[in-house]
């Protein structure tokens, strides 16, 4: 096989002409490794088939080259390979000879501007991307392009254009969506538009998107369609119950805004008033009803309600209860789920039982997404944390107070595959040699089980181990993880994990967030001494929390309130009442504000920042470690020496003014 040098430098025709025959031979190879470099950047194929695919279109235009060195679409290709599999150097020498042999050619700009793109170079990116256009003005991997380039220099909003003029031209790629996706987090909606409904709604409309993080941009539209900030805002339940952005909004993520907040509460509860009276939930508020339950469920149940409401939840629940404990049927107990559903759990119930004497596809297909996520879940999620010894903590918990996962999510951001251990190289100048074929990960605290199932999914060459002390959280991403057939993780409580390490396994790469239960100083002491020589430590550090937070946390610390769903719903309710008040605002404004556990966890459970701040300037004083990397919020590269001297600063009790991801190499 012919080296780099060979295909990229002096290139020269062959000396020997090919004959008619082996030009055929050569084109039909080029086409099959085209149409295999295609099914490896299909979004529905993963694994072991994408892996396979791009590497046989490899050995395939490879061939080629070694044919025809002169073969301009065959160096394309490779580079877009080698670009894919993180060879940035030789991707850049096949990119730059493609264009001194076609310097108009629209597909060579674009694929140069997507090298530019990945080396952190978006303003010389638009540059390739503009001029592939003016060759060719309809070309969209081109305007794909600097869709990406402007998001990447933060001009969410002409991104955001950009994506939707693609999609206009029914262009509804997952990798189009994604991006647009990315942008709405970044968007201040100021008035209701039409044309965002509809964008955010064909969002919904692909299943395979993480829909989790549409809620603040879909929160901000209802408000605005619905002037819920005008306390005088008539409300048609007939019409908000007909209305998709309503429906879709709450079956599929958290609205983290107030005004939505008490607008589906006040929906909630006319809903339960008219049931009472008439003894029956019309038709056409049915679908709503569910979909607010979903949306309780989703979050913990933290939505307030009044004495009154749970009064007359009570005859919901009596009726239910005579009804379960005869022969019954779903006709005679749907009506009364869908109502209690809006307010509590069934798998807390007593009649929980009764209920999973049917398996979950006997139910109607309107009911499946209360049931599911209320009543089977829950209870699939119990059996898995029953081999743990720390399962026996939750005996001393009451059934209403026990955890639920936080943060919820379905599906994670769309990303290609691609080599962990390729970007650690290219990112930290780590001897590829050193590293071995497969990576062993372990990820630890905060929300270590979506990372560490973000890193099983999407990486090629990895064994992940996800550690946090949420039981509920290892349950249910172990449970998604057997749905989608991952193999590569495995999720674990503290102490099976100190063992594991204890035991003198080593592993390559960790990532450590501010769980308090879990990430203490002699727990990251043995992770560190697990590392392998070139072995990677990223410490995440979270910006300090605002005064309104720090207040709270004191007032339960004052009070010795316990850590129980009613505290964390009164608390909620104390603060929501004081909702136009400034001080306020930015506890209001975070997402975990919104469920009863991301409270729980914000107010009770404690943070390991100081001492991961502790490790880390130790670490900077050990000459066995270098801090090769810090990033802020934006993703973006603080100078190493500005740094070391901001983390001193916070170790030493100055808040941290940023969201910081620390990455240590050890020597």
């Amino acid at each position: 096989m012919p080296t780099m040098n060979t295909m990229t430098s002096n290139l020269q025709p062959a000396v020997n002409e090919l004959a008619q025959s082996e030009l055929a031979d050569v084109a039909r190879l080029l086409i099959h490794a085209n149409d295999l470099y295609k099914v490896a950047n299909n979004a529905s194929t993963v694994g072991t088939e994408r892996q396979a695919s791009l590497e046989g279109a490899y050995e395939l235009v490879t061939q080629v080259i070694s044919y025809d060195p002169t073969n301009t679409p065959a160096m394309n290709l490779l580079g877009r390979i080698e670009l894919d599999r993180g060879n940035l150097d030789s991707s850049k020498a096949l990119f730059n000879q493609c264009l001194l042999n076609s310097p108009e050619n629209t597909q060579y700009l674009t694929n140069a501007g997507y090298l530019h793109l990945v080396s952190n170079e978006p303003e010389l990116a638009i540059e390739s991307f503009q001029a592939a256009l003016l060759v060719d003005k309809s070309y969209v991997n081109a305007f794909l392009g600097i869709a990406r380039a402007q998001q990447a220099l933060r001009n969410f909003d002409v991104a955001y254009l950009h994506y939707r003029t693609l999609v206009n031209y029914d262009h509804n790629s997952t990798s189009i969506l994604q991006g647009m996706l990315n942008c709405c987090e970044h968007i201040q909606i100021d008035a209701y538009q039409a044309d965002l409904e509809t964008d955010l709604l064909n969002l919904f409309a692909h299943k395979e998107l993480a829909h989790e993080r549409l809620g603040r941009f879909a929160a901000s539209l209802i408000c605005k369609k619905y002037d819920l900030e005008n306390p005088n805002c008539p409300i048609d339940i007939v019409a908000v119950a007909n209305d998709p952005l309503i429906y879709h909004s709450l079956l599929t993520c958290s609205l983290p805004n107030p005004f939505v907040e008490e607008f589906i509460t006040l929906l909630r509860q006319s809903i339960l008033f008219e049931a009472v009276e008439t003894r029956h939930l019309r038709e056409e508020l049915q679908a709503l009803a569910i979909a607010i339950g979903v949306y309780s469920e989703r979050n913990n149940y933290s939505l307030i309600a009044n004495e009154i409401e749970l009064s007359k939840t009570q005859h919901f629940d009596q009726v239910l209860t005579r009804t379960l404990q005869q022969a019954w049927g779903i006709e005679d107990v749907a009506g009364a789920l869908i109502i209690i559903g809006m307010y509590q759990s069934f798998f807390s119930q007593s009649y929980a039982v009764r209920l999973t004497a049917l398996n979950l596809e006997n139910w109607p297909e309107a009911l499946l997404p209360l049931m599911k996520g209320s009543l089977y879940r829950r209870a699939e999620r119990e059996a898995f944390k029953q081999q743990f010894p720390e399962k026996q903590d939750e005996l001393l918990i009451a059934k209403e107070d026990l955890p639920a996962p936080f943060p919820r999510w379905n599906n994670l951001d769309f990303f290609n595959e691609q080599s962990l251990k390729k970007e650690l190289v290219n990112s930290f100048s780590i001897d590829e040699n050193s590293l071995p074929e497969k990576l062993l990960l372990l990820v630890a605290g905060d929300d270590a089980a979506q990372k560490a199932f973000e890193y099983a999914r999407y990486f090629t060459d990895v064994d992940v181990l996800a550690v946090e002390s949420s039981l509920e959280n290892l349950a249910e991403s172990h449970l998604k993880a057997q749905e989608e057939q991952l193999n590569n993780i495995a999720f674990w409580p503290l102490s099976l994990a100190k063992r594991f390490l204890q035991d003198g396994n080593q592993i390559h790469f960790a990532s450590i967030s501010g769980d308090a239960k879990v990430v203490d100083s002699s727990f990251i002491k043995l992770i560190q001494n697990s590392l392998s020589k070139n072995g990677v430590m990223n410490i995440k550090l979270v910006k300090s929390p605002d005064n309104a937070t720090k207040d709270v946390q004191a007032l339960i610390n004052k009070q010795k309130l316990r850590n129980t769903t009613a505290n964390i719903r009164a608390l909620r309710a104390t603060i929501l009442a004081d909702k136009y008040s400034e001080y306020w605002s930015d506890l209001i404004n975070d997402d975990y504000f919104y469920s009863i556990d991301g409270c729980r966890e914000s107010w009770f459970n404690g943070s390991s920042q100081q001492t991961m701040l502790n490790s880390i300037v130790k670490l900077l004083a050990n000459p066995e470690w270098k801090l090769s990397k810090v990033l802020n919020h934006h993703s973006k590269a603080v100078a190493t020496a500005l740094a070391k001297k901001h983390l001193v600063k916070f170790s030493e009790g100055q808040n941290v003014d940023n969201e910081y991801s620390v990455y240590l190499v050890k020597q």
